[in-house]
């Protein structure tokens, strides 16, 4: 394989933005390694986050229970998408960079083919 090919190769946009959301999930992942090391807290068994077993209050008749149960679940949540990518972030960029590429296949391709492989 000679450089100019290699050189075609890479200015193709669809390789472009694979290598783009592959580099960007690779980031993504690095840093949320690093915060999870610097905040104990956000690791999925750490002491920190086991709390006492006690029975939820989602309808409460104070004012104050919605706010409060709803800033619950962004903290929450925000722990389960760090943990995820620091753990699976690469190969989340990967996946995503595929479902933009497939997502510009034109649906007539797709069809033609089927209708040519019969």
């Amino acid at each position: 394989m000679s450089l100019t090919s290699f050189k075609v190769f890479l200015c193709r946009n669809d390789v472009k933005i694979f290598i783009m959301c592959a580099i960007t999930g690779g980031i993504l992942q690095l840093v949320a390694k690093k915060y999870i090391k610097n905040h104990p807290e956000f690791l999925e068994d750490s002491p920190l986050t086991k709390k006492p077993s006690r029975r939820r209050r989602y309808f409460s008749p104070r004012g104050g229970a919605l706010i409060e149960i709803s800033g619950i679940s962004v903290k929450i949540a925000a722990r389960i998408i760090v943990n995820f990518i620091a753990k699976k972030g690469f190969q989340t960029g990967i996946a995503i960079g595929s479902g933009i590429l497939i997502r510009k296949i034109p649906v007539t391709a797709v069809s033609k083919y089927v209708s040519n492989s019969f």
